[in-house]
């Protein structure tokens, strides 16, 4: 019975999986989440014309902390466009869905990725929404404590987005959004949140083989994100942005990230201000400004 069962559903599933998935719907239904950066997203990319020259990818703390309108307005006498892609939350492998819908629809000259103090191991939550269905059924298997749940979760919200083209319950929302993707954060913590949060000691290393171990799976990524780049003629830069008052002075991961491309990383003085601090994790936007106006000058210098 229950093959019998398994034969029936099986080319359902299958014709469900290889469905084309309206892209607008796909993104709109992460309208409630991450500043509606989803939408804003899909539409610099498929509604506006205005190239993108650089472009930066990362998680809240690009979101949050890299004014890309400013930065275009520093660059002014190289004539480039640069817009904000990032993201809440962690997870490389969303950097690599986003550097190829980028790649889709733009020609980028530089790409700015976000590191922190070491990789993040899993998926990106957002990652089974936005990439394509085949880079959820063979994404990398090693390590990825998060493949079965990504193909659930992608095959659902497919199934999802299918009915709301079906049934339309969702109006397409035709507003005009700007060119940039800052969101700033405009408190300041109060010193002794941030005293609090601050780090006091740097985690020990763990041996090389449980890192070479746990580091396959963003690694891997990295690896695409740099394959793309290099094929396609994009400087390839990395962009530290730590938590506040990091004891860290680069990443763990800076060998690698330098056999790929340039490594900035933002002075101590920056980092350390806690005038510049909305939480012991983002930068407020006096931060924002001050670090957009530090990695102006550095790109600036790489052009």
């Amino acid at each position: 019975m229950y093959k019998n069962i398994l034969y029936f559903l099986s080319p359902i599933v299958a014709l469900l999986l290889f469905l084309p998935t309206d892209k607008y719907l796909k993104y709109k239904g992460l309208e409630d989440d991450c500043f509606q950066h989803g939408q804003w997203i899909h539409d610099r990319l498929y509604k506006q014309s205005k190239p993108v020259d650089i472009a930066f990818l990362g998680s809240s703390h690009t979101l949050n902390g890299i004014d890309d309108q400013l930065i275009e307005a520093q660059l002014a006498h190289h004539r480039l466009s640069v817009a904000n892609f990032g993201y809440c939350r962690l997870g490389r492998n969303l950097s690599y869905v986003l550097l190829k819908e980028i790649l889709q629809q733009k020609q980028l000259r530089t790409l700015v990725l976000e590191v922190r103090e070491d990789e993040d191991r899993y998926s990106h939550p957002i990652f089974p929404y936005l990439a394509d269905t085949r880079d959820v059924v063979f994404a990398h298997p090693l390590f990825n404590k998060d493949l079965a749940s990504d193909m659930q979760t992608h095959l659902s919200y497919k199934v999802e987005l299918q009915q709301d083209d079906w049934y339309g319950p969702l109006a397409k929302n035709q507003r005009h959004q700007g060119a940039f993707g800052f969101s700033p954060l405009q408190d300041t913590a109060a010193l002794e949140t941030l005293a609090g949060n601050a780090k006091e000691e740097e985690q020990p290393d763990p041996s090389s083989l449980e890192r070479r171990f746990y580091m396959q799976y963003p690694r891997a990524y990295l690896n695409k994100i740099h394959q793309l780049c290099r094929s396609n003629k994009i400087q390839l830069v990395f962009l530290y942005l730590p938590a506040y008052a990091s004891v860290q002075q680069k990443p763990k991961e800076i060998d690698r990230y330098s056999s790929y491309g340039t490594v900035l990383i933002p002075p101590k003085t920056l980092l350390a201000d806690p005038d510049y601090w909305f939480d012991s994790e983002h930068v407020n936007a006096t931060g924002a400004h001050v670090l957009s106006l530090w990695v102006s000058q550095q790109l600036d210098g790489l052009q």
